[in-house]
């Protein structure tokens, strides 16, 4: 009983870890560390990680992952504080910087399909190409851009504005992490990026369009490095294309494993359409899959014998 509520409800184990870690800190420096104005800091200072891994969360539950999330954020910094020094709105200036990101994650998900070569691969050249043109706008130096409302994102709060807690930056962050739950556990696009991130051959077999789901889940983790690089220039006020370094990009690795972990399971299905049932067997590993569909199946994957996938049970049924 207790191993089954534990497998429904896996996203309880790192939040009890969190709690407990937290509890530590605070019995060992009750003075300084269970302040309110403590985790205000703390909160604005993971907020450019924690939008990123967001993204990053996306990416590894879909089977990917993009190791030039570290450059799409240093090169987001630069294009806002170029745009800024160049007479542009914060705005405008805010917005153009999140869609380069975007057009970023957008060109890895394109070369990933269409290329059909590993993201590991297509991210590490990306992480030197983005990062040479950051490099390049800025002249291989930091960009100063005019103070405007952009700067306070992330900043401390002033006493006359202390009821909202956090800054808006943080809220931000909050709301976008809310509709990434939404997004994985309660939307049929959501399901399709478990499905495919369980077995790619399954969900091809079962309707699910691999290539489109992966060019839009890479165009929303590069939208969401642009939101964090927004709020990295936010703390450094400059564009600065050596940072965040390779180290903060494993940052934003790590915490989206860790939010894969949490994940919603593929149990829950689509409730608009009936449902798919494929059970794959690479080679010795089966793995259940569940997908949004019309039909119950049951595929095998013969790897070792034919390298193809081929249907077995052949009897499919329209479920009532």
């Amino acid at each position: 009983m207790t191993w089954h509520w534990l497998e429904r409800h896996r996203a309880v184990g790192p939040l009890v870890a969190l709690v407990v870690l937290y509890g530590v800190f605070a019995a060992a420096q009750p003075d300084t560390f269970a302040t309110l104005g403590n985790l205000r800091t703390m909160v604005r200072q993971t907020s450019v990680v924690g939008m990123g891994a967001l993204g990053m969360t996306l990416v590894i539950v879909l089977g990917g992952i993009d190791l030039s999330i570290g450059s799409i954020v240093a090169f987001v910094t630069v294009v806002i504080a170029w745009l800024l020094q160049a007479g542009w709105s914060p705005l405008p200036a805010a917005t153009a910087g999140i869609l380069v990101g975007g057009c970023c994650g957008l060109a890895n998900g394109a070369l990933v399909t269409g290329l059909r070569v590993s993201p590991f691969i297509v991210t590490l050249g990306a992480m030197g190409i983005i990062r040479g043109a950051a490099k390049g706008l800025a002249d291989e130096q930091k960009i100063d851009a005019p103070i405007t409302w952009l700067n306070g994102l992330v900043a401390e709060l002033p006493r006359s504005q202390s009821w909202i807690l956090f800054p808006p930056g943080v809220w931000l962050t909050i709301a976008m992490a809310a509709g990434a739950v939404v997004l994985l556990g309660y939307t049929r696009f959501g399901r399709h990026i478990v499905a495919v991130g369980s077995n790619e051959a399954a969900a091809r077999l079962c309707g699910v369009r691999v290539r489109r789901v992966k060019i839009s889940v890479y165009a929303i983790e590069g939208l969401l490095a642009g939101a964090a690089g927004l709020m990295q220039f936010s703390r450094l006020t400059v564009g600065d294309p050596t940072a965040p370094g390779d180290d903060h990009g494993r940052d934003h690795r790590r915490r989206g494993r860790a939010g894969s972990a949490a994940a919603p399971a593929d149990r829950r299905l689509n409730p608009h359409r009936r449902h798919c049932i494929a059970e794959t067997q690479p080679l010795a590993h089966q793995r259940p899959l569940r997908l949004a569909g019309i039909t119950q199946a049951r595929v095998t994957l013969d790897r070792a014998s034919t390298g193809q996938a081929r249907c077995a049970a052949a009897g499919l049924r329209r479920r009532r």
